[in-house]
């Protein structure tokens, strides 16, 4: 390649890296862009002259690429990944989910505030149950869904906050019109005072329905107690 073609070249590259290194500094990558600025002064031909006149110091064709190199790879290195977009859910959001794992419809989630000062709340949460062949397996299935849940609200710290959790369990009846519709089947709360004493790995659903009735609050529907 030509004397000429090649300082062409140079000056073509630098003035392009030097413009990047500037919008880079504008645009607030003020590390990037200076060393973007000092690829760009080794590439351009005014550099090695400058260097050679003013300072003795010859840079051949061999020193510049090695120095062009070494600060593209410090540049390289301070370039950070781009930091994926995360979704933050909302309690609400979290504790749904919770349900949806316990296989509960359509949750619905709301609160009541207990003290003003204290922030203490009452959280309520609507869902549809598991509709299973019989009422004996209904009602198993809500008191497992329910333990499951609330030990897994009174285990989290993010939901220290709440003070009762109550659990308003829904299925499908049929009135004697023959009309289905979502009906509640049955309510129950627990305080966190009484959630926290509760040894969670020792307790099974037959055992969390009687601390709830003996210790809580309970109420069902008569269609679950044809056991």
């Amino acid at each position: 390649m030509k004397p000429n073609t090649r300082k062409v070249i140079r000056w073509v590259a630098g003035v392009f890296l030097a413009l990047s290194g500037l919008g880079s500094i504008v645009s607030g990558a003020f590390l990037s862009g200076v060393l973007i600025l000092l690829v760009a002064a080794i590439v351009l031909p005014s550099f090695s002259i400058g260097a050679n006149f003013r300072f003795n110091l010859p840079m051949s064709t061999w020193s510049r690429w090695i120095a062009g190199i070494g600060l593209l790879v410090v540049f390289a290195a301070t370039m950070k990944e781009p930091t994926k977009a995360t979704t933050q859910l909302t309690l609400d959001q979290k504790i749904e989910a919770i349900l949806k794992k316990e296989s509960c419809t359509n949750p619905s989630v709301k609160w009541d505030t207990l003290s003003r000062d204290s922030g203490h709340v009452r959280v309520i949460l609507d869902y549809g149950a598991g509709d299973n062949l019989t009422s004996s397996l209904v009602r198993a299935g809500i008191f497992i869904h329910g333990m499951n849940v609330i030990r897994a609200l009174s285990t989290n710290p993010e939901f220290g906050h709440i003070r009762v959790y109550f659990l308003q369990p829904k299925l499908p009846l049929v009135d004697k019109f023959g009309n289905e519709s979502m009906s509640q089947v049955a309510t129950f709360d627990v305080s966190q005072e009484l959630a926290r004493k509760i040894k969670w790995d020792n307790m099974d659903y037959q055992m969390f329905e009687r601390v709830v009735e003996s210790e809580g609050n309970l109420w069902l529907h008569p269609v679950l107690m044809n056991k």
